[in-house]
């Protein structure tokens, strides 16, 4: 059963999608059968329903199963393997032609007998998937699954995460164009880490980390259909366990209690779109959902106002801020995640412009200045919200005494190396994300570091500024140890990728990047890849052919580290190594 408290709405609402669609396509063809009754003999009634019902039905239902196919089983890859997928379509079609003539021959004189079995059996399925779909429906609040123990004295957690926010388009991290200085100020006050990566280039695997301390081969939230395993460990379900209220405002569907990313929150609330035709939460998962809504966006264009796509930072402020109006029980931790500046990018002041993916998924390289220029408008406008909630937060005394955390999921992608968006390469424009921690008291105040850190790093730092064990399971290390030179910064940065046919691996050191893709990656990308970032920062001359003398060392450090998050995922008694790569990953960590 899903996590999501109305996932079961999903169950009436899909009967209902499918079954109006079936029957507008049904009264398409019906009348095509009248038009052409003059050039073919004319069919009994019967016979047309049936021809009807069975074409429709089994095209519906092998559509919904290729799509499925693709999505769940193959992992998107057949997108990059045009001539597997035009098999699987004309298998697909053949399989819909033999169970229609099925359908027809035997199901078509059974019901010729009985007429009125087929409408009062639609209406007794529809209202038994109305009551089914409302009794899995829970209450809007996700209970918690721990209860808090006796709280103690430890600081309130802020952690403002900020979807799709590349670090070089801040001004404290570069950008000649001023778009961020209230964020640049909460940098001053706090510590600004300038090399901070994600583990990978969209939401879900990339949050999960965040959460979790580990890996995405570790935790396994790695595709779109993927939820957070029950049996990972959250640092909020280490908060609340320790006295914590833990509350979180997701803006993101995937990162929705549909997929699981409730745990440990005492309070765990999406802030769900305007969504168009009133579909539940779980309902955009829905097949057919998605090709009409990709269909309404190619065709009709972006949606026209951002509720339509997910809550602005005006409205995440509000609803943020009046929760801690209501509720000033400490210690708490609070997840802000905003959504601006992803696309659809909307002007501000707004003004109906809007560009979006799934109007334009491969826009005219022509069109890169002007999508820049949209999403940095949109920056400015997420940093004046930023700077609303931080004053908020000092008005209320809720600022000085809490560690407050400012980074980003990932970044975006503006035709630099002949893409777009993001979730298709592990390009530093996709990776690389800003990272500022306010830590309480004014420690650390005014320091940038430039050692490397990680979104894996976020979870170990919270739990050690709150004075409580991170575990032996974690896989990042914690910030605070490193500004306080306890330890020094990770000595590289992976990052992984498995996303519509984009099977991708990194390893950055502090001046070198190895990447890994699977030769059939839609992009085209190079099976491997290597740069000098010291002397080439943007990336574009790879030296992989040219035999550099750490290539292959990279290559190998970069197995070994993804074969190690993969064996951490499963039970320990599972792994089994030989004892040269036991003594290997020790030197590196990764074993005791």
């Amino acid at each position: 059963m899903s996590a999501d408290p109305g996932a079961g709405r999903a169950v009436p609402y899909g009967a209902a999608l499918y079954g109006l669609t079936g029957l507008v396509l049904g009264l398409g063809v019906g009348l095509l059968l009248l038009l052409l009754k003059k050039s073919f003999s004319k069919p009994s009634p019967e016979g047309a329903f049936w021809i009807t019902f069975s074409s429709l039905f089994w095209a519906m239902a092998f559509y919904v199963a290729r799509t499925r196919l693709l999505r769940d089983l193959l992992e998107e890859g057949a997108r990059s393997f045009p001539v597997g997928s035009g098999l699987l379509t004309l298998g697909v079609a053949a399989l819909a032609c033999v169970f229609g003539y099925l359908t027809v021959k035997f199901l078509g004189k059974f019901f010729r007998q009985r007429p009125l079995v087929p409408p009062l059996g639609t209406v007794v399925l529809f209202i038994g998937a109305v009551g089914l779909g409302y009794l899995l429906t829970g209450r809007a609040e996700v209970p918690s699954v721990f209860v808090p123990s006796e709280a103690v004295q430890r600081p309130n957690v802020i952690l403002i995460l900020v979807d799709t926010l590349r670090a070089d388009h801040l001004s404290i991290y570069g950008n000649p164009r001023e778009t961020s200085p209230e964020i640049d100020r909460l940098a001053r006050e706090g510590t600004l880490f300038r090399h901070a990566f994600a583990p990978a280039s969209w939401t879900k695997p990339s949050i999960a980390t965040i959460l979790t301390g580990l890996y995405p081969s570790t935790h396994q939230a790695i595709h779109k259909v993927d939820k957070l395993p029950d049996e990972v460990l959250t640092f909020p379900e280490v908060l609340q366990a320790n006295g914590y209220t833990t509350v979180g405002f997701a803006n993101n569907v995937n990162i929705s209690p549909t997929f699981n990313f409730q745990q440990g929150f005492s309070r765990y609330r999406y802030l769900k779109p305007d969504l168009p035709w009133l579909a539940p939460e779980a309902g955009v998962h829905l097949v057919l959902y998605r090709a009409f809504l990709t269909a309404r966006g190619r065709f009709l264009g972006a949606p026209r106002s951002p509720r339509e796509f997910y809550w602005p930072a005006g409205d995440v402020n509000a609803e943020t801020m009046g929760w801690l109006r209501e509720n000033r029980a400490r210690p708490f931790f609070l997840l802000v995640h905003y959504m601006d500046p992803h696309d659809p990018y909307f002007a501000h002041p707004f003004d109906g412009t809007a560009y979006a993916r799934i109007e334009n998924p491969s826009p005219d390289p022509t069109l890169a200045e002007t999508y820049r220029e949209t999403y940095e408008g949109e920056i400015r406008y997420l940093d004046r919200e930023v700077g609303k909630f931080l004053a908020f937060l000092k008005q209320e005394s809720l600022y000085e005494d809490s560690l407050v955390l400012l980074t980003a999921d990932h970044g975006e992608e503006f035709y630099e190396h002949r893409g777009w968006w993001h979730g298709t390469s592990l390009f530093e424009e996709q990776i690389r994300v800003p990272l500022i921690i306010k830590f309480p008291k004014g420690e650390g105040r005014g320091v940038a570091l430039d050692g490397l850190a990680g979104l894996i790093d976020i979870a170990p730092t919270i739990l050690e500024a709150a004075g409580l064990s991170p575990g032996p399971k974690i896989q990042g290390r914690s910030l605070l140890a490193v500004l306080r030179e306890d330890i020094q910064a990770a000595p590289f940065i992976f990052s992984e990728q498995n996303l519509e046919g984009h099977k991708l691996f990194s390893l950055r050191t502090d001046r070198l990047k190895w990447i890994e893709a699977n030769p059939e990656n839609p992009r085209g990308l190079p099976p491997e890849s290597l740069y000098d970032l010291k002397e080439d920062p943007r990336e574009t001359r790879d030296l992989a052919s040219n035999g550099h003398p750490s290539a292959q060392k990279l290559a190998e450090h970069l197995q070994e580290v993804h074969q190690a998050a993969l064996r951490a995922a499963l039970p320990p008694e599972a792994v089994t190594l030989d004892p040269a790569t036991q003594e290997r990953l020790r030197s590196l960590g990764y074993l005791e």
